[in-house]
């Protein structure tokens, strides 16, 4: 039986305790542009590993706030999971706190793909994302052809459709506090000067990025009690300019997208135009859920269920007579 060494903090903690005997925890940590990025590796049992998958957590979250139930139950097919924390987030090194960037967060997933690949070099790779690290994911299969399959959750893949799609949630006048903050926030950081900050998530009418109603009972739900509820507001401007869906059709691997129908934060019509533009390599699923839905009851189930049908395909389990 395997040992599990360490579990995520957080309520992720109890699903883990209870499901993950034969899947061992352990503690990881590499160097990304000389800041030190931590987070957790989920190894199936008996060292039978079918594909390395490397999964970041969506803008400014954690490992231990919804992710670690998907790293353990992949763990428990054969797939080999590195679950990292941004730098600046979590149990990652990085001043100052909670600056959300796009760019900082491609590099910590390049430097994630090459430490993933000394630990298991002879197996395929697999990027697994949510939301903006679903775009990072996509992002990086569109600049390497050693990517084998790309699974994105709830997929930002045309960061101009997410940005208009959010400020048209949050109305005129809540629209231009936030882009006013945001303004301010990435004229701070030109002049060398600590991140403003603003809630991840917040009440309706609240000046955080994700207001739409539910949102902070259902994050409050997923995340842990330590969780740290900011990020930096210029990065909900510069994502307008972030659109990997220009660029998508350049992937060579299967890809799963996952399309939650009632998030008004991740156009599904973007999710309908990668698939057409990946072509016959895309394999689309919808879910009648909101952004956080995702994470938890049904819609996690789902979910998780369809990643493991996608890798099944992809990766083929091997019967005993194959082995031998």
């Amino acid at each position: 039986m395997a040992l599990t060494l360490v579990f995520p903090q957080g309520r992720d903690r109890d699903v883990l305790k209870a499901e993950s005997s034969c899947v061992t925890i352990s503690d990881a940590a590499f160097v990304s542009a000389g800041t030190v990025c931590r987070g957790s590796l989920f190894s199936p049992p008996e060292g039978q590993v079918r594909a390395m998958l490397v999964m970041a957590p969506d803008l400014g979250g954690t490992v231990d706030s919804g992710l670690a139930s998907f790293a353990e139950r992949l763990a428990q097919s054969g797939i080999k999971v590195l679950a990292f924390d941004y730098r600046f987030f979590g149990q990652s090194n990085g001043k100052p706190r909670q600056f959300t960037s796009i760019q900082y967060q491609l590099t910590d997933w390049r430097a994630a793909l090459t430490y993933a690949q000394k630990l298991e070099p002879s197996v395929p790779l697999v990027l697994w994302g949510a939301a903006l690290s679903s775009a990072h994911a996509l992002s990086i299969a569109t600049e390497r052809s050693d990517i084998a399959a790309v699974i994105a959750s709830n997929p930002i893949i045309d960061g101009f459709a997410s940005v208009r799609s959010l400020w048209r949630s949050k109305g005129l006048l809540q629209g231009f506090e936030v882009a006013k903050t945001g303004l301010w926030d990435l004229a701070r950081g030109w002049f060398a000067r600590d991140p403003l900050l603003i809630p991840m998530v917040g009440k309706p009418s609240s000046l955080a990025a994700m207001t739409t109603p539910g949102a902070l009972d259902s994050f409050h739900s997923i995340a842990p009690d330590h969780f740290v509820n900011t990020i930096s507001p210029g990065i909900l401007l510069s994502l307008g300019c972030y659109r990997p869906i220009r660029r998508i059709a350049r992937i060579r691997c299967p890809v799963l997208l996952q399309l939650c129908l009632f998030d008004e934060i991740t156009p599904r019509k973007s999710g309908y135009q990668a698939a057409a533009r990946i072509g016959e390599q895309a394999t689309v699923k919808t879910y009648d859920i909101d952004h956080f839905g995702a994470y938890q009851g049904s819609g996690f189930q789902e979910l998780v269920r369809d990643q493991l049908h996608f890798l099944d395909t992809c990766f083929p389990l091997k019967d005993d007579s194959e082995v031998n």
